[in-house]
């Protein structure tokens, strides 16, 4: 939410920050993905998918520099 993204420029002023869908936002090349805080909860209504998930988790994949980290919950 555009509240949060204010919020985090606070606090990491150097961040780069985005108001976007997970579903379809970019992801830069980068040492670490966090997802926590119900982003992936709420991804499924009737617009989700297994298929769209599995996506997600690529593209999470190939923007992670080798022995990146991927952290989220469910």
């Amino acid at each position: 939410s555009p509240a949060m993204v204010a919020l985090a420029k606070k606090t990491a002023p150097r961040g780069s920050f985005v108001v976007a869908s997970v579903a379809e936002v970019e992801i830069p090349r980068c040492q670490a993905i966090t997802a926590c805080g119900e982003v992936f909860n709420y991804l499924f209504d009737g617009r989700s998918s297994l298929a769209l998930l599995g996506r997600i988790f690529r593209r999470a994949y190939a923007a992670l520099e080798p022995g990146g980290w991927f952290l989220f919950d469910v």
